[in-house]
């Protein structure tokens, strides 16, 4: 009776932020090696470390933007296609559970908008 309380889009959104912090871990490390350009991870990286003494813990989704746009830029050289191919997925999946959490928690809203 436990998991009737428990909201399964809040897990997949967990999940999808989870994944999708991980991927741009990856995408700031693969920047960072020598063969990477280390302006590019510093450039990734940048967004949190500064969003993290001005907004607080919410600069988490500032990260990923920088990182998708540069992993995706430079995916070929640096041989990380299926990473940004996940990362893709994670980002739409994340973009449909949103949206499916917006009309369930809209009362009111239905099919006969």
């Amino acid at each position: 009776m436990l998991f009737a309380y428990f909201d399964i889009s809040l897990w997949v959104e967990l999940v999808c932020l989870a994944g999708i912090l991980l991927c741009s871990v990856v995408v700031i490390v693969v920047a960072l090696r020598p063969e990477g350009n280390p302006l590019l991870g510093i450039l990734c990286a940048l967004p949190t470390a500064v969003g993290a003494f001005v907004i607080g813990w919410e600069s988490v989704y500032l990260t990923p933007i920088a990182a998708y746009l540069i992993g995706w830029a430079n995916c070929r050289k640096w041989k990380i296609t299926q990473l940004m191919t996940v990362f893709t997925g994670l980002v739409l999946v994340l973009f449909v559970v949103q949206l499916y959490r917006l009309y369930v928690g809209s009362p009111g809203l239905g099919p006969n908008i």
